[in-house]
């Protein structure tokens, strides 16, 4: 997908801090939707003014998580990390579950839960037939010695991943399926983003 956001990236492993896209302009989203930059920047607004930010859940589930909101910004022209217009947030939770979880690559992005007015659109959208690239170094190094592999994509009519593959490393592989997280294989995972 163009312009795919880095979902999240951890920083600072003492205090627990994770950075990542919520939504980004004109992204086809996982429900093949896709939101302006201006009613992404009023969704950010609100939730922020709402006082939500204690409200960060897993899954959908309405239950708090205790990880909690600690920065909320729209990315400018030239962010060297997320595309123009997109909704970042920075979360800090405690050591536990939450934390292992995202460190294992087991939780790997945001989403936005909210009652939506839909409007079809007929757009015109740029869909490769194949992409190369390389995937960010597994996090667990407990499981695994620090890595990353190349990795082979191909998208069939519709723009969904009809086959993916890392190349060996370490002795494995990782098939990639569509998500922006590889299939496990010796116990960990990677993240990887098509460009």
């Amino acid at each position: 997908m163009k312009n795919a956001p880095k979902i999240i990236r951890k920083d600072n492993a003492e205090y627990h801090y994770v950075y990542g896209v919520v939504y980004a302009p004109l992204a086809i989203d996982t429900d093949w939707e896709t939101m302006t930059a201006s009613d992404i920047r009023k969704m950010a607004h609100d939730f922020v003014s709402s006082g939500k930010i204690s409200q960060i859940d897993i899954g959908h589930d309405n239950k708090p998580s205790g990880a909690r909101v600690v920065e909320s910004f729209i990315a400018r022209k030239g962010d060297p990390d997320y595309p123009e217009g997109a909704w970042v947030l920075g979360v800090r939770m405690e050591e536990g579950e939450l934390w292992d979880a995202i460190r294992a690559g087991k939780l790997n992005g945001f989403s936005v839960e909210a009652t939506t007015k839909k409007v079809p659109k007929k757009v015109m959208v740029d869909i490769a037939k194949i992409a190369l690239g390389k995937t960010e170094e597994n996090t667990d190094v407990e499981i695994a010695p620090a890595h990353s592999h190349r990795f082979y994509i191909e998208f069939d009519s519709e723009g969904r991943i009809s086959l993916g593959l890392t190349e060996e490393e370490l002795g494995h592989v990782h098939e990639i399926g569509g998500t922006v997280v590889t299939e496990e294989s010796m116990g960990h995972t990677h993240r990887f983003f098509v460009e």
